[in-house]
């Protein structure tokens, strides 16, 4: 009996003494994350507002080129209904609509950089997704929590430090990430696409710095399809292969930015490599 009740009392004291471990430990956690929080929260430029996005990875840059302190410029893209129903009922029920032959809608979309040259503050990568927080002026605020409720989000990369007014984010920032960026020209944006393997040209022909047409094939209506070319004498940045296919980051202007986030939404992209002399269109 005494062993038994000895026993007990040993377990009692261990699992006091764990709970308390764990107590000491959390409070210890929470004392950092409030330390580097704060911390954090003193690079917030005067008048300027920290605003965190969620983005799926079909959204967002290459991870070589998104870094705390880079600069992104912030595409939205918008469904266009054009039936006067569409634009007040859920999209769902739109579908179902439109399925059962009750109503006939011609959708189509819009593509357009919201904003420019904004400055990148954190990264965090969870199971539901990349959450990027970025630095934007109070109205920028307003107008990027609205995009994000009603359309889709995607980010180009800009050239780093281009510009007098750019200003520092005080984070380790890898140099490799940093030297891939500072390759993207003047004028220029980094943005990129899926290609899945069926569209990919051979492993051989496709390389950081090559020559590509972009082409891109829409559903039509029926068993149709367009397929088309969108872009000419496109060079590649980088390119991360796996099974699926492969991520190709592409060098770009804004306007062609836009398209090819519109197209990566709507569409399917392929590439076909060319003769980097080659001048012709």
């Amino acid at each position: 009996m005494r062993v038994k009740k000895t026993s007990k009392r040993l377990l009692l004291m261990l699992c006091i003494i764990v709970c308390v471990c764990l107590f000491l430990t959390r409070s210890v956690n929470e004392i950092q994350s409030e330390g580097t929080s704060a911390q954090l929260a003193t690079q917030i430029p005067q008048g300027m507002r920290a605003v965190t996005v969620s983005f799926s990875s079909k959204t967002l840059p290459d991870k070589a080129l998104l870094y705390p302190g880079c600069f992104v410029d912030v595409i939205t893209m918008r469904k266009l209904n054009r039936n006067r129903i569409a634009e007040v009922l859920p999209d769902f029920i739109v579908d179902l609509l439109v399925k059962c032959k009750l109503i006939r809608i011609n959708r189509g979309a819009i593509s357009t950089t919201m904003l420019r040259r904004i400055q990148v503050l954190t990264i965090k990568h969870s199971l539901s997704g990349t959450h990027v927080t970025v630095l934007v002026d109070p109205r920028q605020a307003e107008a990027l929590l609205l995009a994000a409720q009603k359309s889709i989000i995607s980010l180009s990369v800009c050239k780093p430090l281009d510009k007098k007014t750019d200003f520092k984010i005080q984070q380790s920032k890898p140099p490799d990430k940093i030297d891939l960026a500072t390759q993207i020209p003047n004028g220029k944006r980094a943005v990129t696409i899926p290609v899945s393997s069926r569209d990919m040209p051979d492993g051989e022909l496709l390389y950081p710095g090559c020559i590509v047409d972009v082409l891109v094939a829409f559903e039509l209506s029926g068993n149709t399809a367009l397929f088309t070319t969108m872009l000419r004498r496109i060079q590649v940045l980088a390119i991360k292969r796996d099974p699926s296919g492969a991520l190709v980051t592409l060098l770009v202007d804004s306007k062609q930015a836009e398209a090819l986030s519109l197209a990566a939404q709507q569409g399917r992209l392929s590439l076909s490599v060319r003769n980097p002399s080659d001048k012709k269109e």
